[in-house]
């Protein structure tokens, strides 16, 4: 079993059909027929059902495709690895979620960026995917909201980060603190998730009222409208603070009987990679970084 041969499978999984895989592949089309024999072959299972006008993965061929990604993936990952070794003392792959990048994981990436010795890479996904892509080991470190419960993982806290609630310093100078009626009469109100407690907080608070507001699914975007427009938001104080600091926001006390409670973020890895010494490096440099 070899690279090529797994590329023409997940290429001819993905076509469902040999003419197409073919062109893409840029061999001929007796070259695909001939690999995916060879790698049933090698398998001893029929991989695809062919009839005179489909192609489609068997039984097998499904249950076999996850692990041939993983392993197309893993062996990438390699080739990449070993050419970056001239150039760079490791690399890392890291992932988080959109509202992470945003939030003092950027610090932290800043400044190893700027170590200019280290290749980088980021990945954005929702947190289950996060965590499927450190099993099967197309990223090295997740940044997520919810730990894994699988005891194949480390998890360590990062950081509590603290909700506010800010507006236009060009709208709201003179407003020292809303009311739950006020936000809710303005109509100005923004929602951004900051994660499951943020959430059934907010649906605590504002209840089926709450869809008066205008919803945003992209921190960065959500701030910019603040900065804006005269709406106001709950955002996280190190997203929100360069703004502030430069009297564009200000942040705005909220009266309420139900505190608004920190986002946590969580940085995870699997514990079987934690000796590999790139992993080490870069657990090492994130705690004397922060």
């Amino acid at each position: 079993m070899d690279q090529e041969q797994l590329n023409t499978f997940l290429t001819l999984a993905e076509t469902g059909s040999f003419t197409k895989t073919s062109e893409i592949l840029s061999v001929v089309q007796s070259t695909i027929t001939s690999r995916i024999k060879t790698l049933e072959t090698q398998l001893g299972k029929k991989l695809f059902e062919r009839g005179t006008r489909y192609v489609r993965l068997s039984p097998d061929g499904q249950a076999f495709i996850g692990n041939a990604r993983k392993i197309v993936n893993q062996m990438q990952q390699a080739i990449t690895e070993l050419r970056l070794r001239e150039k760079y003392d490791y690399r890392i792959i890291i992932g988080g979620l959109n509202i992470i990048w945003d939030s003092t994981v950027y610090s932290l990436i800043e400044k190893l960026c700027s170590k200019g010795n280290i290749s980088v890479r980021l990945v954005t996904d929702h947190s289950s995917h996060l965590i499927n892509r450190l099993q099967e080991g197309s990223i090295d470190i997740a940044y997520v909201l919810i730990p894994p419960r699988s005891s194949y993982f480390e998890k360590q806290l990062f950081r509590k980060e603290r909700i506010i609630l800010v507006g236009n310093r060009k709208y709201f100078g003179d407003k020292q603190a809303f009311s739950r009626e006020e936000l809710l009469h303005s109509h100005k109100l923004l929602y951004q998730n900051w994660g499951i407690p943020y959430e059934e907080w907010f649906q605590r608070e504002f209840g089926d009222d709450a869809g008066t507001t205008l919803r945003v699914d992209h921190s960065g975007l959500a701030l910019t409208l603040i900065k804006n427009l005269d709406y106001v938001g709950f955002m996280l104080e190190s997203t929100a603070q360069e703004l502030i600091h430069k009297g564009i926001l200000k942040e705005i006390e909220y009266q309420s009987k139900r505190p608004i409670p920190e986002m946590t973020i969580y940085l995870t890895y699997l514990k079987s990679r934690a000796r590999e010494s790139y992993l080490q490096s870069f657990l090492t440099f994130a705690k004397d970084t922060l």
